[in-house]
């Protein structure tokens, strides 16, 4: 973590001379496009792409707060012991309102220390202006006196873990630090000031240009999952950023680099990792889509012009009428491909991003009556239901007493016939996995007990338990 922490105030200094040079005409350009982001060297979003991450956050967080439980886990593996929490999602969920929901239950090893953290590090500025409402709110920005060309940088520096669950968002635990940015002053758009001093501004020249009365820059700090009395002693005291704030900023540079994987004072420093907005996702442009096929439609348009041309100019013949009707359909043979090949990525991208899979997940935490009244409606339309998930639940229930009974190829043939009837019934095949590649019987009972309880009776649950 400290390694990567080095690049901090490089960084910044590098971004505060690019934002500067970025007055040679690319806001302009960007602006047309109607973005709000001004560096190639910050996250590119627009509005849309905030919603979706902090929509998707607070779905995870409805669903941890109100349907999730944690448990104590202890596995002993090679003579050592391990001892961690396990949180299960969902865990009591019926098998009619997973079937209505499309979201069984799920469960994740929660991250406790930083050690824990391993997916990787992130080092990430996002740029925007005052006029970007989303993003201000994303950040959990609050100011009442900004102005639309204010420009804000946010810089996080976090060490995290994904945990994922299908048909969920990704699930994000981080520590780390997040400093805010807001630059007053600083006209992007048309280049007046040739002071070469705030041409090349680095964060100490950038605190001293606050000090001349050149720009205005605000400053905050907080900490991601760090708490404690060296924490809290080392955020700066003025949300001015001076020549003051500047040596303050980078004492917690400091703190954060030198004292969190290092210090031994329990009490002076606390880590507890939190749940936060995945704001890097990967995700698809349909416009970017059109924008290269369009650009290849036209190279495709030149050519013809091209070919007509000279097969105008050549003699009216059998020969040159069969050479003009191959090379018309054959351009015409490409333009209908690619733009196949456009329709089929533009398809797949409204699918990938398709928002309304969450729909029923936010009524299920949010209207509960009203979920359970649109999915009783649903199931008055299929009379038999009741009877197949009894049916279901039995069979199941009848596998993992054969488990229990080592009769292991007997369980095998139960859960396969579940899977058959409906093929993501319960934990049929993370169980049928777990047979298959597993072969010490108390591991075994241990992650069925630990991972795979949903629908598991509780006759048949305590019975297993006295496996372990």
């Amino acid at each position: 973590m400290k390694s990567k922490f080095l690049l901090l105030t490089l960084t910044i200094s590098i971004l505060i001379m690019n934002l500067v040079q970025a007055q040679n005409g690319m806001p302009d350009k960007f602006s047309k496009r109607n973005k709000d982001i001004l560096s190639l060297n910050a996250i590119v979003a627009d509005k849309s792409y905030y919603s979706q991450a902090i929509l998707e956050y607070q779905i995870v967080k409805k669903l941890i707060d109100r349907y999730s439980v944690t448990n104590k886990v202890i596995e002993s593996s090679n003579g050592k012991i391990d001892e961690f929490k396990n949180v299960v999602i969902l865990g009591n969920i019926d098998p009619s309102d997973f079937d209505y929901l499309g979201v069984k239950p799920c469960n994740y090893r929660l991250p406790e220390k930083i050690e824990d953290l391993k997916s990787g590090f992130q080092f990430r500025h996002y740029l925007f202006k005052g006029e970007n409402k989303t993003a201000l709110e994303a950040f959990g920005i609050i100011n009442n006196e900004f102005s639309k060309e204010d420009l804000y940088v946010v810089i996080d520096y976090i060490q995290y873990q994904d945990c994922g669950c299908d048909a969920l968002p990704k699930i994000r635990y981080a520590v780390g630090i997040r400093s805010e940015f807001k630059i007053s002053g600083m006209n992007l758009n048309k280049d007046k000031n040739k002071d070469s001093e705030v041409k090349n501004l680095n964060i100490e020249k950038l605190a001293a240009n606050v000090e001349f009365g050149r720009l205005k820059v605000d400053i905050s700090m907080k900490t991601i999952g760090i708490t404690g009395k060296l924490a809290r002693l080392n955020i700066p005291t003025n949300t001015s950023f001076n020549v003051q704030t500047y040596g303050e900023y980078t004492k917690v540079i400091d703190f954060i680099r030198n004292s969190i994987d290092q210090s031994s004072d329990t009490t002076a420093i606390f880590i507890q990792p939190e749940i936060i907005p995945v704001m890097d996702e990967y995700r698809t442009s349909i416009s970017e889509i059109n924008t290269a096929y369009f650009d290849e439609l036209f190279e495709i348009k030149k050519r013809y012009k091209k070919y007509s041309k000279k097969l105008k100019e050549s003699e009216e013949d059998k020969m040159s009428s069969k050479i003009d009707s191959i090379l018309k359909l054959s351009l015409y043979q490409e333009v209908v491909e690619k733009n196949w090949n456009r329709e089929q990525l533009t398809n797949i991208d409204r699918l990938m991003k398709n928002l309304k899979k969450y729909e029923k997940i936010l009524l299920f935490v949010s209207k509960p009556a009203e979920f359970e009244s649109n999915k009783n409606a649903n199931m008055e339309s299929h009379s038999s239901t009741s009877e197949i998930y009894k049916s279901l639940r039995d069979k199941y229930n009848d596998a993992i007493v054969l488990i229990y009974e080592g009769k292991k190829s007997d369980a095998i043939n139960k859960l396969q016939e579940i899977r058959t009837e409906k093929h993501n019934y319960g934990n049929a095949y993370e169980i049928l996995n777990l047979l298959s590649i597993e072969t010490d019987d108390k591991k075994i009972f241990s992650k069925i007990v630990n991972e795979y309880t949903w629908l598991i009776d509780i006759e048949t649950l305590n019975k297993l338990k006295t496996k372990l």
